[in-house]
């Protein structure tokens, strides 16, 4: 599986921390908004089938100490410096495993509307930030 390496984009992350008794979801992005690229891996179930069933999985690593208070995990981001070394199968092993680890670049977060609890809310309230109680 280390050879079918793979990078997700995405806009950022979501965490959900206990505050007050309760979980409240954070939206966590770089402060430029710029696209990040989570190290993933993918497998093809079913190879000789004509309907092989593709998947994925994001790989996580320890919380950088920017959100740990937040959760003690969080989606591996590539930088973008090392995206077509993570990508290259003619990487060696280590040297792509060695590009898992706590994000060391700065990220933003912040409460954001408990909308994002359900996956039928596709709307821009998901990621901005909460009204203050």
């Amino acid at each position: 599986a280390v050879s079918r390496r793979c990078l997700i984009p995405a806009d950022g992350f979501y965490e959900w921390a206990m505050e007050g008794g309760r979980k409240v979801p954070h939206w966590i992005h770089a402060p430029d908004r710029e696209p990040m690229g989570f190290a993933g891996i993918w497998e093809r179930w079913h190879p000789g089938d004509p309907e092989a069933i593709y998947s994925m999985a994001i790989i996580t690593v320890d919380a950088n100490d920017q959100i740990r208070h937040l959760h003690g995990r969080m989606p591996a981001i590539v930088p973008f410096a090392d995206r077509r070394t993570w990508l290259d199968t003619e990487t060696p092993t280590a040297d792509a495993l060695s590009l898992l680890k706590p994000y060391e670049q700065s990220l933003d977060a912040y409460p954001v509307s408990t909308l994002v609890n359900s996956p039928a809310n596709d709307v821009p309230e998901c990621i901005e930030p909460a009204p203050v109680a």
